[in-house]
């Protein structure tokens, strides 16, 4: 493997800032998420909160595209509900 072939290498071996920056952003998110794992109620009010909010802007602003936007916000827990489905009876 030559120099700066890996994954986020730069020319010189060392990690380029772009990716040191979102390996920061990465590890402050999962940071975040951990700290956040024991407050169920809150992260469900949170989710609640965020999502009137959203239908809301939606409802005042009636921008073009938004039909799209919420019906893939629709589909993505679905999704993910399915494709976590165990199998058997």
């Amino acid at each position: 493997m030559s120099e700066g072939d890996s994954i986020g290498d730069s020319v010189h071996g060392k990690p380029s800032v772009v990716y040191r920056f979102f390996t920061r952003l990465g590890q402050m998110y999962q940071s975040w998420l951990d700290k956040s794992t024991p407050y169920t109620a809150v992260r469900w009010l949170m989710t609640l909160g965020l999502s009137a909010l959203y239908m809301i802007r939606v409802y005042i602003l009636q921008v073009r595209g938004t039909k799209l936007i919420t019906h893939a916000l629709e589909l993505h827990p679905f999704s993910q509900s399915i494709a976590f489905r165990p199998y058997g009876p």
